[in-house]
């Protein structure tokens, strides 16, 4: 009996224990069921978004394109008057840009890649790369210009065609404005995680591609712009000679119009080959107009030809004579005119280029104060200054000939040619000096010997007054310069 109430027993609790597991495998497949569902629904969306990844990547990246399917660039080529020639790879950024090359004189081509990602829906890079390359080879061939005038800008996205298109064409300047390591950051942005990462999309990456550029770049961007270190990234990377702009506190939209002029100039700087004090520069609006003044003293600085007898701005003073000494200047005019008085009655002569701006000085004179310059000498040949010399005019006062400025047919006496004691004692003299400080730069004249004989090599004359032209004469006058101390400065510079 108890063997039977014990197998009994045992057969209870094994049909239990089956009963028990039944239902514990039941459960455990209805629960990886789910996972196993969750999963495929995953992996269908996955695989769903990896056959159209590189269709959502180009929208990520360029949805102004997708978003405005009609807008089209109105212009692809814009002639100019120079041989340079900036390969514009626009795309979808604003053209503001090209009222800066258009200004100094540049012929522009723009390429608009963004037609090919419209029309395939996709970023193919080497497809654009391809093309850019037929219009510029098209671009080199049917307008004949040189490759070494051709200069390559980007501009944000923009950045990374330009970048390869330089490094693949070996392009000797690059100008990238607002420049970004790559477009995986605009698409990481939009939706928040690895996008490229997870569904293999290949990039092209500026800061790796300009770590093989040894060529001449400029850099440009806006310490707010979200990719600013970006920008300094890529610039800390490259090679050759290279210059970065960091725009102070200032929206990157409106980066051009708040920093306009000082930007012009710095690219025309760049493209002209003006030497560049700092490889990095730090621009606020302050800094921005220091610079600005530093550029146009550079570029006068640079340009002005003191060497050449017919140079407007030929220097000569007691030790520096003409190159030819007995040199003769060409369209010599007698000077008199409404309101310029010849003393000499008729016989004073200078360069006409000379007598044109004496008379806007003159007839601006004369409103203000109601009188006339008097011209008392202008050119004065070699044998002519040989006889003053003769005569025994010290050094202190007359130049040798062949070392007068006189000699140029670009300087002239007025009043008096007396002494600077005399000036300084004679009020109407006096009055007709300061009016003469004040505005003559204007008209292109500067006072040549104002500092005396250490600085000028002769006393000061308040009446011997050279003309320049004014982009110097002005130069002189903003920075308490005489000619002879800005020769000294161009004569120990590099460029000298």
């Amino acid at each position: 009996m108890k063997k039977k109430l014990k197998s009994f027993k045992e057969i209870l609790k094994s049909k239990f224990s089956l009963k028990k597991n039944k239902k514990i495998k039941e459960k455990c497949s209805c629960k990886y069921r789910k996972y196993i569902y969750s999963v495929s629904v995953i992996l269908f969306i996955y695989f769903v978004f990896l056959i159209f990844a590189k269709n959502i990547n180009a929208f990520l990246i360029f949805p102004e394109i997708f978003l405005n399917p009609g807008k089209k660039l109105e212009v692809n080529y814009i002639d100019g008057k120079k041989d340079k020639v900036i390969f514009y790879f626009a795309g979808n950024s604003s053209l503001k840009e090209i009222n800066y090359f258009k200004d100094i004189g540049y012929k522009i081509f723009i390429f608009d890649y963004t037609e090919n990602i419209k029309n395939n829906f996709e970023i193919k890079y080497e497809e654009i790369n391809e093309q850019a390359e037929e219009f510029y080879n098209l671009l080199i061939s049917k307008e004949g210009v040189s490759k070494d005038d051709v200069i390559v800008f980007g501009k944000e996205k923009g950045s990374v065609f330009a970048s390869n298109f330089a490094l693949r064409n070996n392009i000797k300047e690059l100008i990238l404005l607002s420049p970004v390591s790559s477009f995986y950051n605009f698409s990481e942005d939009k939706v928040g995680f690895i996008f490229h990462k997870l569904f293999f999309i290949n990039d092209f990456n500026t800061k790796n591609i300009l770590r093989n550029f040894y060529n001449k770049s400029l850099l440009i961007s806006s310490n707010t712009y979200k990719y600013f270190n970006q920008s300094k990234n890529i610039f800390r990377d490259l090679e050759g000679e290279k210059y970065f702009v960091e725009m102070d506190f200032v929206n990157k939209e409106d980066l051009l119009n708040s920093y306009s002029s000082f930007l012009k100039e710095f690219v025309r700087c760049f493209i002209n080959g003006t030497k560049i004090k700092n490889k990095y520069n730090f621009i606020d609006k302050q800094e921005s107009q220091n610079m600005l003044e530093e550029i146009e003293y550079n570029r006068i600085f640079n340009n002005v030809d003191l060497f050449t007898d017919s140079s407007l701005t030929k220097f000569v003073n007691n030790k520096v004579p003409f190159q030819n000494i007995g040199y003769i200047p060409k369209n010599l005019v007698s000077i008199g005119a409404k309101h310029i008085i010849d003393s000499k009655g008729g016989t004073i002569k200078a360069r006409k280029i000379l007598k044109v701006n004496l008379e806007k000085m003159a007839n601006d004179f004369f409103e203000e104060t109601k009188n006339n310059i008097v011209v008392v000498s202008a050119y004065r040949g070699y044998l002519y200054q040989k006889g003053i010399k003769d005569r025994g005019c010290p050094d202190n006062l007359c130049a040798k000939a062949g070392y007068s400025e006189h000699q140029s047919g670009l300087a002239i006496d007025l009043y008096s040619a007396s002494s600077n004691r005399n000036w300084a004692n004679d009020n109407t003299l006096r009055k007709y000096y300061k009016w003469l400080s004040n505005n003559a730069h204007k008209y292109g004249f500067t006072n040549t010997y104002q500092k005396g004989i250490e600085v000028d090599g002769y006393d000061i004359e308040p009446w011997h007054w050279r003309y320049v032209g004014k982009d110097l004469a002005t130069l002189l006058k903003e920075n308490n310069l005489t000619f002879a101390e800005f020769y000294n400065q161009k004569k120990l510079s590099d460029n000298y």
